[in-house]
């Protein structure tokens, strides 16, 4: 594994909140990352169907199916799995419990000493998760936040949900 600076920050933050979420573009190495910071905790990913449907189904059997906690991997599949998660981390604030995989976005790119997320569809159709992790980038990054770029096959540019929408035809524009 490439030495990263978060492992620090990411034990850290693990040593005093029961959850800790790590975000980031794909591919960028946070389930690398994860496993690494937290080899002794199992690794569980959300991703696989039967994992995710006892997550969904039987959110308090599939919790107390990892006493000590776990890095739970593509928690976004689940997403009625965290008011079942914050219910007892509030009953025990053990720090370090879950590391979480949140939403990530397909690029970032430095622009003038910010930030600027991209994420690519391949549809000409924009569904309403084609956003969400331009959207929770959006609320983390708050303020210092650099409009988002979502770049599609359609042909129409728009601005939608506080987000450009950009033709992949317009990139040599950007």
């Amino acid at each position: 594994m490439i030495p990263r600076d978060a492992e620090a920050t990411l034990a850290e933050l693990a040593s005093g909140f029961p959850v800790v979420g790590i975000t980031g573009p794909r591919q960028s190495g946070k389930t690398t990352l994860a496993q690494a910071v937290f080899a002794a905790k199992p690794y569980v990913s959300l991703e696989d169907p039967d994992v995710r449907e006892f997550a969904t189904e039987d959110p308090r059997g599939f919790l107390a199916s990892y006493p000590d906690g776990a890095v739970l991997d593509e928690a976004q599949w689940a997403p009625a799995l965290f008011s079942y998660l914050q219910g007892r981390v509030d009953a025990s604030r053990v720090p370090g419990q879950f590391i979480l995989r949140g939403h990530d976005v397909d690029l970032v790119f430095e622009r003038a000493g910010s930030l600027q997320p991209v994420e690519i569809k391949a549809g000409a159709t924009i569904g309403r998760d084609a956003f969400k992790g331009l959207q929770r980038w959006q609320e983390l990054a708050g303020e210092t936040a650099v409009e988002p770029q979502l770049i599609y096959a359609g042909d129409e540019a728009r601005k939608q949900r506080g987000i450009a929408v950009r033709p992949w035809r317009d990139l040599a524009n950007l």
